[in-house]
């Protein structure tokens, strides 16, 4: 990719001026989707030259339970806009009509999350390709007990994941 297109494709880091601008417009629901790209890549795909490196990092696994943390517990965003955030707005958006909420006829997808279990992310936590996260290290307030995909369980905390999955790939109709 040349060089002048780079920036329209990455999201640079920001300072603490700007982060705060992001935090002030996604508390003010300017911003109304928290979404994750997970492309995970192996680390030496990271290691080239900026303009040649592999975009983006991996961080589906914590998307969630990171974001309530500092949006819900630090930021006092009300738990229903920041649930819409990461659901029912990007599922209207992109035109996915069993997802996005649970109601009748729609796929029973959704994590559950324990407000009060605390934990410190490690590296052999890590389900990514490249078990690598910026994130390790890091302690997060809250955590993903369950995962249930159309309904059922496919990540429990005390059992794992199960032996069955279920993702199926769906297409935007946008």
């Amino acid at each position: 990719m040349a060089p002048q297109y780079a920036n329209r494709f990455r999201t640079p880091l920001r300072d603490k001026v700007q982060q705060e601008k992001l935090w002030e417009a996604y508390l003010d629901g300017k911003i109304d989707q928290l979404t994750s790209d997970h492309s995970p890549c192996t680390w030496d795909l990271k290691e080239k030259p900026v303009f040649d490196a592999f975009n983006g990092i991996a961080g589906a696994q914590n998307n969630i339970d990171l974001m309530f943390d500092l949006a819900v517990n630090h930021k006092n965003m009300p738990i229903q806009q920041f649930v819409n955030s990461i659901s029912y707005t990007p599922a209207k958006r992109f035109n996915l009509l069993n997802k996005g909420e649970i109601s009748i006829n729609k796929d029973a997808d959704f994590a559950i999350l324990d407000a009060e279990k605390t934990y410190t992310l490690k590296k052999e936590d890590l389900y990514n390709k490249n078990r690598f996260s910026p994130y390790v290290g890091r302690k997060i307030g809250c955590k993903i007990t369950n995962t249930i995909v159309r309904g059922n369980e496919v990540y429990n905390m005390d059992r794992g994941f199960t032996n069955h999955p279920l993702g199926k790939l769906i297409e935007s109709t946008v």
